[in-house]
């Protein structure tokens, strides 16, 4: 009898465990290891392993055959006098120490690294310190106010008010600030030379700025102008002071840096860049100001009546400017001067069109062109903070308008609650609807009861019709098996084509004995069995389906809407008192529910902010400065409740 080999290695690796030529690995005990008196036998293909010994699975050799490793004595890595605690070890550490505090300090630390294990990251430069001045005013703060100054005076005071009032989008790009070198302004001797937006784009890439373009700073310097022409006008002492004079070289490419290290540097993105990328909603609350008007052209229509101009708007956030189509509420307060340059407005509610796509900004003020709405705009102080505002614009019934447009927000308090009302919509074969109501609950609790009735007669019908249909299906299928006797259509063969239209003429006729009779060959008769046991399946799969689909036509569902009526008034008055009353309609009232009382449930004194109310029963507003005036307004699918 051979002895066992295993298939797991090859002839040549076999060691005969007879003569003892293996022992134990030192990595692993049991694994059978090459002995240094046998290791050429094992390199060597041609020497025979010796038979007729014990088996023993010895480890495979790859390559280099395993040896036998000797354990080395332990050899420091430190140099002589490096060990920790001794005198070169010591210096070392302080010469590395200081090496440190010197890197740091190049990259413009405020004060040295400490000398532990941590990484002294270096800071990276800043162009401008967006830290807050300590003691510094807001313009509500300040104490000024806008045209406290005649242009008179301003010209007393050695201001050029022309230069100041007449700027636009072409001429701060012309203008120039003269700026003196170092060694004229000690002589007087040499004139200023001028310096525009190139020269602020060349400033800005020397000191780093590698971010900006001449595009971008185009942009800024004329905003940056803007806002200076304004700050100078409301406090022009500071004009003659050298060291604090707003409009200059100085001011002006300091406001450059700021914008910079904050947009480009610091990535923060300004309100109408945001919009116009798409990045956010164009429907948030936000104050923009007025940088420019246009007109559209005047004249005749076609019918002979003048056709009056129609403003359209360039706001700005300060930082960008796009422009904005406004509505007939809003170009009749343009018209009248209300809305003009300068003015600072409240928008909310603000789209654009479906189809604009996201640009840059830069490239938006020919594409994106925001939609605004008279009720969803208002003047807003001179003082406000340009851009997206954290709380919502809360609006009052006396500022809106019946061609205003959606109302983004109201706070209201109920005085009157009318009783829950239905309306049933019916829409006939031309698409045409019509209404029926409105009912009061009791009516429509009697019309939706005398309906389920009706739908569940129809429900039964039907349902008896499908389920006799079926056991017809069934009773001829096993009439047909009867007349087949023994042969059943294979599960592979092909129905012929004429079984499915002798099946439709025992199901359409007026007697379907007559084609049972006709029948006579057992394979036709096997074949009309299996189609009418798998249609009596189909009619039982699809019942329900099926009594649905004929429900629609003989039994439609009902086009029922809830609504209830609320007199309310203004909760939050301002400067005018809440003359105004508002007959808002809730629809959908019965899905409304607050402080866990009934759903639908209103009363008399509750305080609600309510979003995205539309204006109804437009001819039927009445004017502003009649007491108890009432205007109409409707909720909305977007409409938004809270109880205060």
């Amino acid at each position: 009898m051979k002895s066992f080999k295993s298939p797991l290695h090859k002839p040549s690796a076999t060691r005969n465990s007879g003569n003892s030529p293996s022992t134990p690995s030192v990595l692993h005990p049991r694994a059978s290891t090459v002995t240094k008196d046998h290791r050429s036998a094992v390199l060597d293909p041609s020497v025979t392993p010796i038979s007729g010994t014990k088996f023993s699975t010895p480890l495979s050799v790859r390559g280099t055959p395993i040896r036998k490793s000797h354990a080395k004595k332990f050899v420091t890595p430190f140099k002589t006098g490096m060990r920790p605690g001794e005198v070169g070890h010591t210096e070392s550490k302080a010469r590395y120490d200081s090496e440190r505090v010197s890197v740091a300090s190049r990259f413009g630390t405020d004060s040295a690294p400490s000398t532990t294990d941590q990484r002294v990251r270096p800071t990276r430069r800043r162009f401008f310190d967006l830290s807050v001045p300590r003691g510094r005013k807001t313009l509500a703060s300040s104490g000024f106010r806008p045209g406290s100054l005649s242009p008179e005076a301003l010209a007393g005071m050695g201001l050029d008010v022309a230069e100041l009032h007449n700027l636009d989008r072409n001429s701060p790009k012309q203008h120039k600030f003269p700026v003196f070198s170092k060694d004229s302004q000690s002589t007087n001797s040499t004139p200023p030379i001028l310096q525009g937006p190139i020269d602020a784009f060349r400033e800005l890439k020397v000191t780093g700025g590698s971010l900006a373009t001449q595009e971008w700073v185009d942009n800024h310097w004329f905003l940056i102008l803007w806002k200076l022409a304004g700050m100078v006008t409301l406090d022009p002492e500071n004009e003659l002071d050298v060291n604090r004079k707003r409009w200059s070289w100085t001011e002006t490419m300091h406001q450059l840096r700021y914008r910079y290290e904050k947009e480009l540097y610091g990535g923060a993105r300004p309100a109408l860049r945001l919009i116009a990328a798409q990045d956010t909603s164009a429907g948030l609350h936000m104050v923009l100001c007025v940088s420019d008007i246009t007109w559209s052209e005047g004249g005749t229509g076609e019918d002979g009546l003048p056709v009056v101009p129609h403003p359209t708007l360039e706001l700005t956030d300060g930082w960008y400017c796009l422009r904005a189509r406004v509505d007939e509420v809003l170009a009749r307060a343009t018209r009248r001067g209300v809305i003009r340059v300068g003015r600072k407005i409240a928008v909310s509610g603000a789209s654009i069109p479906r189809d604009t796509e996201p640009c840059e900004v830069l490239e938006a003020y020919s594409k994106v062109e925001l939609n605004l709405t008279g009720n969803g705009a208002h003047l807003a102080p001179w003082h406000a903070k340009l851009g997206f505002q954290q709380h919502p614009a809360i609006a009052t019934l006396h500022k809106l308008s019946p061609d205003g447009g959606t109302v983004p927000c109201l706070e209201l308090v109920v005085t009157k609650v009318y009783p829950i009302a239905f309306l049933e919509f019916h829409k006939d074969a031309d698409g045409k609807v019509t209404r029926e109501g409105p009912r009061r609950e009791k009516e429509e609790l009697a019309v939706h009861d005398a309906w389920a009735r009706k739908r569940e007669r129809e429900y039964q019908r039907l349902r008896k019709e499908a389920e006799d249909k079926q056991r017809l299906f069934l009773d001829w299928a096993q009439r047909f098996e009867a007349k087949s006797g023994s042969w059943h259509p294979g599960d592979d063969e092909e129905m012929p084509s004429h079984i499915e239209s002798l099946f439709d003429e025992c199901e359409y006729s007026s007697d379907p004995s007559s084609v049972l009779r006709r029948t006579t060959s057992r394979a036709e008769a096997g074949w009309l069995a299996r189609f009418a046991r798998e249609r009596a399946e189909q009619e039982r799969e699809s019942l329900e389906l099926g009594i649905e689909r004929e429900l629609q036509s003989t039994c439609p569902p009902r086009e029922v809407r809830n609504f209830r009526v609320l007199l309310m008034r203004d909760a939050r008055v301002t400067r005018r008192p809440a003359r105004r009353l508002v007959e808002l309609t809730v629809w959908e009232v019965l899905s409304l529910a607050f402080d866990g009382a009934p759903v639908g449930q209103f009363k008399e004194g509750q305080r609600f902010q309510v979003t995205n109310l539309l204006p109804t029963q437009k001819t039927a507003w009445m004017d502003r400065g009649v007491d108890d005036s009432h205007v109409y307004l409707s909720t909305s699918k977007i409409s938004r409740w809270s109880k205060l």
